[in-house]
Formats: structure tokens, sequence, C-alpha cells
């Protein structure tokens, strides 16, 4: 099963990965350009933690 996270609002680059929120307010790290900062991307989740999702964006 492949789950999205649709709207996700990128915040800032940390380390090598952006840092986002899902429309939950859930957080979410995937590597992208920072050009995306204060975007709204589509994220393909790959990686579920204790505190945070991870992901990819979809192009």
């Amino acid at each position: 099963m492949t789950t999205y996270a649709d709207d996700v609002i990128l915040k800032a680059k940390k380390g090598d990965n952006l840092f986002g929120r899902t429309e939950n307010m859930r957080n979410i790290h995937f590597k992208g350009d920072e050009s995306l900062i204060g975007q709204i991307v589509n994220v393909k989740i790959t990686d579920a933690r204790a505190n945070s999702l991870m992901g990819e964006v979809e192009i």
C-alpha cells in the first residue's frame, strides 16, 4: 500500500532534508531542493517514525 501526504507545507531545511507539516500537522522530512521552501507539495510517505514521517516528493 502506498500512502501520500497531500498539501505538505514546507517550512525549512534541516541537515540534508527539507522539513514540512502535513494537513494534520504531522512532521515530515524528505530530500528536495531548497527552492521548495514555502510551497505546498505532495509527498509519498516512505517511513513512519515515533515523532515524524519520512517521504519523497511526488513530481
